[in-house]
Protein backbone atom coordinates (compact mmCIF):
# COMPACT_ATOMS: atom_id res chain seq x y z
CA UNK A 1 0.00 0.00 0.00
CA UNK A 2 1.26 3.43 -0.89
CA UNK A 3 1.07 6.20 1.71
CA UNK A 4 -0.67 9.38 0.56
CA UNK A 5 -2.71 12.39 1.61
CA UNK A 6 -3.81 15.81 0.45
CA UNK A 7 -3.16 18.98 2.44
CA UNK A 8 -3.80 22.54 1.34
CA UNK A 9 -2.98 25.86 2.92
CA UNK A 10 -3.42 29.57 2.53
CA UNK A 11 -0.98 32.25 3.55
CA UNK A 12 -0.37 35.88 2.90
CA UNK A 13 -1.24 39.39 3.82
CA UNK A 14 -4.73 38.52 5.07
CA UNK A 15 -3.20 36.59 7.98
CA UNK A 16 -1.24 38.23 10.78
CA UNK A 17 2.08 37.25 12.27
CA UNK A 18 4.29 34.24 11.65
CA UNK A 19 3.25 30.72 12.54
CA UNK A 20 1.09 27.77 11.57
CA UNK A 21 -2.48 26.91 12.38
CA UNK A 22 -4.61 23.92 11.43
CA UNK A 23 -8.16 24.92 10.52
CA UNK A 24 -9.03 22.08 8.12
CA UNK A 25 -12.40 20.52 8.85
CA UNK A 26 -12.50 17.26 10.76
CA UNK A 27 -12.80 14.03 8.85
CA UNK A 28 -16.09 14.02 7.05
CA UNK A 29 -17.86 12.86 3.94
CA UNK A 30 -16.50 10.18 1.66
CA UNK A 31 -14.71 11.41 -1.47
CA UNK A 32 -16.17 9.49 -4.37
CA UNK A 33 -14.08 9.44 -7.53
CA UNK A 34 -10.67 9.65 -5.85
CA UNK A 35 -7.76 7.96 -7.60
CA UNK A 36 -7.50 5.30 -4.89
CA UNK A 37 -11.21 4.68 -4.38
CA UNK A 38 -10.89 1.02 -5.38
CA UNK A 39 -8.36 0.23 -2.64
CA UNK A 40 -9.05 2.73 0.16
CA UNK A 41 -11.86 4.78 1.62
CA UNK A 42 -10.92 8.43 1.12
CA UNK A 43 -12.56 11.10 3.27
CA UNK A 44 -12.51 14.87 3.04
CA UNK A 45 -10.99 16.58 6.07
CA UNK A 46 -8.28 15.87 8.59
CA UNK A 47 -8.77 13.33 11.38
CA UNK A 48 -8.18 14.63 14.90
CA UNK A 49 -5.14 12.38 15.38
CA UNK A 50 -3.35 14.07 12.44
CA UNK A 51 -3.91 17.69 13.56
CA UNK A 52 -1.07 17.75 16.13
CA UNK A 53 1.52 16.15 13.77
CA UNK A 54 0.65 18.70 11.07
CA UNK A 55 0.90 21.54 13.60
CA UNK A 56 4.25 20.32 15.00
CA UNK A 57 5.87 19.71 11.62
CA UNK A 58 4.62 23.00 10.19
CA UNK A 59 5.68 25.05 13.21
CA UNK A 60 9.16 23.50 13.30
CA UNK A 61 9.68 24.16 9.59
CA UNK A 62 8.29 27.70 9.89
CA UNK A 63 10.86 28.42 12.58
CA UNK A 64 13.66 26.80 10.58
CA UNK A 65 12.86 28.77 7.40
CA UNK A 66 12.04 32.06 9.10
CA UNK A 67 8.49 32.10 7.71
CA UNK A 68 7.20 35.66 8.03
CA UNK A 69 3.48 35.04 7.72
CA UNK A 70 0.83 32.73 9.09
CA UNK A 71 0.09 29.60 7.14
CA UNK A 72 -3.36 28.12 7.62
CA UNK A 73 -3.73 24.45 6.78
CA UNK A 74 -7.31 24.77 5.61
CA UNK A 75 -8.18 21.75 3.47
CA UNK A 76 -7.31 18.08 3.53
CA UNK A 77 -8.27 14.61 2.41
CA UNK A 78 -7.04 11.32 3.79
CA UNK A 79 -7.39 7.60 3.34
CA UNK A 80 -8.44 5.30 6.13
CA UNK A 81 -5.57 2.95 5.21
CA UNK A 82 -3.05 4.97 3.19
CA UNK A 83 -2.64 8.11 5.32
CA UNK A 84 -0.52 8.55 8.43
CA UNK A 85 1.34 11.08 10.60
CA UNK A 86 4.53 10.87 8.54
CA UNK A 87 2.77 11.68 5.26
CA UNK A 88 0.88 14.64 6.68
CA UNK A 89 3.98 15.93 8.48
CA UNK A 90 5.89 15.90 5.18
CA UNK A 91 3.01 17.68 3.43
CA UNK A 92 2.95 20.35 6.16
CA UNK A 93 6.71 20.89 5.75
CA UNK A 94 6.42 21.13 1.96
CA UNK A 95 3.70 23.77 2.20
CA UNK A 96 5.81 25.87 4.60
CA UNK A 97 8.80 25.63 2.25
CA UNK A 98 6.75 26.75 -0.74
CA UNK A 99 5.26 29.61 1.28
CA UNK A 100 8.63 30.70 2.69
CA UNK A 101 10.25 30.85 -0.76
CA UNK A 102 9.98 34.56 -1.63
CA UNK A 103 10.64 33.97 -5.33
CA UNK A 104 7.55 31.78 -5.57
CA UNK A 105 5.47 34.39 -3.74
CA UNK A 106 6.64 37.12 -6.11
CA UNK A 107 5.70 34.93 -9.08
CA UNK A 108 2.26 34.30 -7.58
CA UNK A 109 1.68 38.02 -7.01
CA UNK A 110 2.68 38.77 -10.61
CA UNK A 111 0.33 36.07 -11.87
CA UNK A 112 -2.53 37.41 -9.75
CA UNK A 113 -1.91 40.90 -11.15
CA UNK A 114 -2.01 39.57 -14.71
CA UNK A 115 -5.22 37.65 -14.03
CA UNK A 116 -6.85 40.72 -12.51
CA UNK A 117 -5.88 42.76 -15.57
CA UNK A 118 -7.38 40.14 -17.87
CA UNK A 119 -10.60 39.99 -15.85
CA UNK A 120 -10.92 43.78 -15.96
CA UNK A 121 -10.90 43.79 -19.77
Amino acid sequence: MCAYGLLGASAGLHHSGPGCEVVAPASGRRWHGSLVERIDEVRVGLPAELVAPVQRAGAAEAERTGLETTILYDCAAHGLVGSNEWVFGRLAIALVRVTADRSLLEDELRLRGLLEELEAR
